[in-house]
């Protein structure tokens, strides 16, 4: 026997495997379903593999049989709504995202919200006013830590008292599209390379952009050099020097002013790790 997902099990199974079940009987197969945090319907399945007999005990052939577990949830609350999806988000139009969804209780009628957590620094939730029952949480999304277009999965918790339902999960999702990047997005020096190493970083923008300076760090290792003219894209010549006895591990910062055709600018920062491993010959 062999359950869909660990929120469907059959108790007691393994009495029942090697079990003959005479033709014109029975038998009862309690069968649990975890409700977990539905909030209308919970499902589940239980796949049974069994094999027909001969008067002799032989086996003619093997089957199965799915038996499809089903419950109405009435939770002790609801979340409205389930998952927040910002969407396609323009890094250049929008630096932050702001979303809302709401917990109502439905038959857990002293409801409190406790906490928030979530899947990281750049998303915030924050509990608003009560009203009759209707809990608001606001969701503030920052978009500047974010340095290329890529897909964002992450998570809101909000934990309440109660005993059946302790923590809401609120799945968060969008498709970030960066204004600016770097090509490459790293910079790896291996250990057979000695002296100064040169290397050239491309800098891509969506709209004109100016560099208005470069953080290389607090070793003294990497130079950089570059032009100080708007434009969409960039090339950014450093000049990586040995470490001496150890690895070199730094991050360079990269401030851009981007600049828009209605003379409007943002200032974006990006982040570019260096690592050099210390030569050896």
């Amino acid at each position: 026997m062999k359950s869909s997902c660990s929120c469907t099990w059959t108790e007691d199974s393994k009495k029942f495997v090697g079990c003959i079940i005479p033709a014109g009987e029975k038998v009862e197969l309690p069968v649990r379903l975890n409700t977990g945090i539905s909030q209308d319907e919970a499902s589940g399945k239980i796949v049974i593999h069994y094999q027909h007999l001969t008067e002799s005990k032989k086996s003619i052939y093997e089957d199965r049989l799915i038996l499809e577990v089903r419950s109405t949830v009435k939770p002790d609350y609801r979340i409205d709504p389930e998952e927040i999806d910002f969407g396609e988000i323009d890094g250049y139009r929008s630096q932050k995202a702001e979303a809302s969804f709401a917990i109502t209780p439905v038959v857990f009628p002293y409801l409190e919200l406790v906490n928030t957590r979530t899947s990281g620094d750049m998303l915030k939730a924050t509990f608003l006013p009560n009203e009759n029952n209707f809990y608001p949480i606001h969701v503030d999304f920052d978009l500047l830590t974010y340095n290329s277009t890529q897909q964002i999965n992450g998570y809101i918790v909000v934990e309440t008292n109660s005993k059946t339902m302790p923590n809401a999960l609120i799945p968060v999702k969008a498709k970030y599209i960066a204004p600016a990047e770097l090509f490459p997005d790293s910079i790896v020096i291996a250990s057979d390379r000695n002296g100064d190493v040169s290397e050239t970083i491309c800098v891509m923008c969506s709209v004109d952009s100016k560099i208005i300076q470069i953080d290389c760090g607090k070793t003294g290792l990497i130079h950089s050099d570059f032009e100080e003219i708007n434009k969409k894209e960039h090339q950014v010549s450093l000049t990586i020097s040995e470490s001496g006895q150890s690895d070199l591990d730094e991050i360079i910062r990269i401030d851009l002013e981007l600049l828009s055709d209605r003379e409007k600018s943002f200032s974006k920062s990006l982040f570019l790790p260096v690592y050099r491993f210390k030569y050896e010959d």
